[in-house]
C-alpha cells in the first residue's frame, strides 16, 4: 500500500482506484493528450494484467481534484537465472498548469516518483525499470542523489536504425508466417530461448506478450525446416517500430527480420497503412544482424533506466547495456 504523503504545495500522494477514473478520465482529456480513460480500459490496462494490478500513484488536491498520475506495470524479469519481481515506470501525467523544472523534491513529478518506487518496495518489487524519452535520463540520474532506496539508478541509450522492407531480400531458409495471437507454443519456445546468453530480460511468456503488445501490430513468426518455432517479431503498425524480437540462437535475427520485411511488404500490398522500413533499437544483440543487412540510421535515441532495489539483484548484474531489450519494452 502506498505510503500518504503531504508536499509543501498541500498535495496528497496515494494509489488510485477505480472510484478515480472520473478524474483521471478528466486529466487524461485535459492535459495528457492521450483522449479519455473509461472504466473498462482502466480494468484491461491497469487492472487485469498477467501478474496482477499495476501500482497507479495520483497528486490530489486539497479540494479532491487528481493533478498527476504515475502508473506502474508489474512485470517479471530474468537475472543470472532467477526470475525477479520487477514493475516498469511510465510517464508521468501532470496538470499543465502546474507544470515547472524539475529542481526539487517537492515537485509533483519527483513526490509521484517517491511514493511510488517506496510502495513497490513495500510489495517486494526487486527491480525497477522503464524506457523514457531521452530527454528523462538527466532526471533519473539527479533523482538517485536525493532517493536513497533507488543510488544505484543506471541509464544507457541505444542508436535506433532502420531497415528499408523493400531493401531486404528474402531466404528461402526458413519461413515467416503472420499470426495474431501468441499462445502455449511461445510459452514453449520461451523455455528454450528466454535465457539466452544469460543477459538481463524479461519475461516473455505468452500472457504477457499478448498483454504488452496489444492491438495494430504485426507479428512474424519464423520457423525452421521442420515448422519449429524459433523466433518472433512484433511491429508497431503506425511507425513501424520493432517492439519485440526474440530467436533462439542469435545468428537467426537477420532472417527474422528479412521475413519480417516480406510480412510487411505483402501488408502493404494489401493496402494495410505500415511504413516501408522497419524501425530498430539497436542493442548489441541485434548490431551484427543491423550492419549485415545494410540498416541506415535513424535521427532518434532510446534510453533505457534500470534500478535494483534493496534485496533485489546485485547493480553490476543488471547494467543496462547488458539487457536483451527491446523498442517495445
Amino acid at each position: 500500500m502506498a505510503i500518504p504523503h503531504e508536499s509543501a504545495s498541500a498535495l496528497t500522494y496515494r494509489r488510485a482506484g477505480e472510484a478515480d477514473v472520473p478524474a483521471l478520465d478528466a486529466l487524461w482529456s485535459d492535459d495528457a493528450g492521450w483522449g479519455g480513460l473509461t472504466l473498462a480500459q482502466w480494468r484491461e490496462w491497469y487492472e487485469h494484467t498477467p501478474y496482477g494490478p499495476c501500482l497507479v500513484s495520483v497528486a490530489v488536491q486539497e479540494d479532491g481534484q487528481v493533478i498527476g498520475q504515475l502508473a506502474l506495470t508489474p512485470a517479471r524479469v530474468i537475472v543470472g537465472g532467477v526470475e525477479r519481481k520487477a514493475i516498469r515506470l511510465s510517464a508521468p501525467i501532470l496538470r499543465s498548469s502546474l507544470r515547472r523544472p524539475l529542481r526539487d523534491l517537492a515537485h509533483p513529478v519527483v513526490q509521484l516518483y517517491v511514493t511510488s518506487i517506496r510502495a513497490a518496495m513495500e510489495e517486494g518489487v526487486e527491480l525497477v525499470y522503464t524506457l523514457p524519452d531521452r530527454a528523462w535520463v538527466g532526471f533519473f540520474r539527479w533523482l538517485r542523489t536525493v532517493l536513497p532506496e533507488i543510488g544505484n539508478f543506471q541509464t544507457a541509450t541505444f542508436a535506433c536504425r532502420a531497415l528499408p522492407v523493400d531493401a531486404l531480400e528474402t531466404t528461402t531458409l526458413w519461413q515467416g508466417t503472420e499470426f495474431s495471437h501468441f499462445d502455449g507454443e511461445f510459452d514453449e519456445f520461451w523455455t528454450r530461448a528466454g535465457v539466452l546468453e544469460g543477459r538481463p530480460t524479461l519475461v516473455r511468456r505468452a500472457a504477457w506478450l499478448q498483454y504488452k503488445l496489444g492491438g495494430s501490430v504485426l507479428r512474424v513468426a519464423l520457423r525452421d525446416g521442420t515448422d519449429t518455432l524459433v523466433g518472433y517479431a512484433a511491429v508497431r503498425e503506425s511507425d513501424g517500430l520493432l517492439l519485440d524480437a526474440l530467436v533462439v540462437d542469435p545468428t537467426l535475427y537477420a532472417p527474422l527480420l528479412q521475413q519480417t520485411a516480406v510480412m510487411i511488404a505483402r501488408a502493404r500490398a494489401a493496402r494495410r497503412v505500415i511504413p516501408a522500413r522497419i524501425q530498430v533499437m539497436e542493442t548489441d544483440m541485434l548490431r551484427e544482424a543491423l550492419d549485415a543487412l545494410g540498416a541506415e540510421p535513424v535521427d532518434f535515441t532510446f534510453a533505457l533506466a534500470i534500478a535494483a532495489l534493496p534485496g533485489g539483484p546485485a547493480s553490476e548484474s543488471v547494467a543496462p547495456e547488458r539487457w536483451l531489450i527491446c523498442g517495445g519494452d
